[in-house]
């Protein structure tokens, strides 16, 4: 049998090198492709494509990432590390508040107004976890009963606290509160009220729970991309009925929309929250997401403030008995200019 030659290849060999370059090649220019596609989604965030910024950013870096690893043997470096500074760069545009983790506790001392949202699952116990806080203001979702909830209103607030109770969202608090009715398409989504302070500033608040996505990954099915618009118009549909209700367009009350929005963070439908402000993108620290409770990926729970209230303080906290963790905002009536 003949020998091949110091330094010759064999044909097999060539061949499959050939097919590596090959791959490694496509590998990259779908990398390429791919953080063009999804730069371009998460721009504009269309309802069409609602399949697709449904996810965290980061979802679609590590994918990215992981198809330049593949091709980075079979491609001259500068192209993989021209195509992985690029998925950098998306990661950072589009990632929720990164500066936020190197934002320690604020150094005002003055607490006007401490805000807990919590998604409690139906739990009894995580509901109560809330009065360690000492909160003033409680907006629960997926709220146990009523019953639990005046424990909870006794425990932060003694007789002074009130409990406004919901299909799904309730609200807890020490002063006056006054329902303001919602239509009927929302009242299983949320609650709303006008909350009179012991210092006599009035506030209309509500507590939320929106329509739940399905978490899918199908996405060469049809079918995938149809639910995912759909849910995501409905969600607006819900946020702007609930929005004219608590938003005082004349701006003398100022507003506190809260709860489990069930949508990622810069997402469409927090359009129609003008002129209110994400509180987490004012004053957020550390890593504010929320679900799940124990590796948190994504930040659903939020809340949202009129321009007439400054946030101080917002942060997530781990708790015990819900699959969510609180949101914490801590606010000051009156912005100072």
């Amino acid at each position: 049998m003949a020998m091949n030659e110091p330094g010759v290849t064999s044909p097999p060999d060539a061949w499959q090198k050939r097919l590596g370059r090959c791959f490694g090649r496509a590998g990259l220019i779908m990398s390429a492709l791919l953080s063009l596609g999804v730069a371009l989604c998460y721009t504009w965030r269309l309802d069409a494509w609602a399949a697709v910024t449904v996810f965290p950013i980061w979802v679609w870096w590590l994918a990215g990432v992981l198809l330049v690893a593949a091709a980075r043997r079979q491609v001259p470096r500068r192209y993989s590390l021209t195509v992985t500074l690029i998925w950098c760069l998306v990661l950072y545009t589009f990632s929720d508040h990164p500066l936020n983790l190197l934002r320690f506790k604020s150094g005002d001392g003055v607490r006007t107004l401490r805000i807990v949202s919590l998604n409690c699952a139906g739990n009894v116990r995580a509901a109560l976890e809330v009065a360690d806080l000492r909160p003033d203001i409680v907006l629960v979702q997926e709220s146990p009963g009523r019953e639990p909830l005046l424990t909870l209103a006794r425990e932060c607030f003694g007789d002074e606290g009130y409990v406004l109770s919901g299909v799904d969202a309730s609200i807890v608090a020490r002063g006056e509160v006054e329902r303001l009715p919602l239509p009927d398409s929302v009242t299983s989504n949320a609650v709303c009220a006008r909350i009179r302070l012991a210092d006599g500033h009035e506030l209309n608040v509500v507590s939320m729970r929106l329509e739940t996505p399905s978490v899918r990954v199908d996405l060469w099915s049809p079918d995938c991309w149809h639910e995912q618009t759909a849910t995501r118009r409905r969600q607006r549909k819900q946020l702007e009925t609930i929005a004219k209700i608590a938003i005082d367009s004349s701006g003398s009350v100022p507003s506190i929309l809260g709860g489990d929005f069930n949508a990622p963070p810069g997402d469409a439908i927090f359009r129609v929250l003008t002129p209110l402000h994400d509180a987490f993108g004012e004053a957020g620290r550390g890593w504010g997401n929320t679900i799940l409770n124990s590796t948190p990926w994504l930040r659903i729970d939020q809340i949202w403030i009129s321009p007439q209230l400054r946030a101080v303080d917002v942060y997530s906290r781990k708790t015990e008995h819900s699959d969510h963790r609180m949101v914490v905002c801590v606010l000051r009536v009156g912005r100072t200019q």
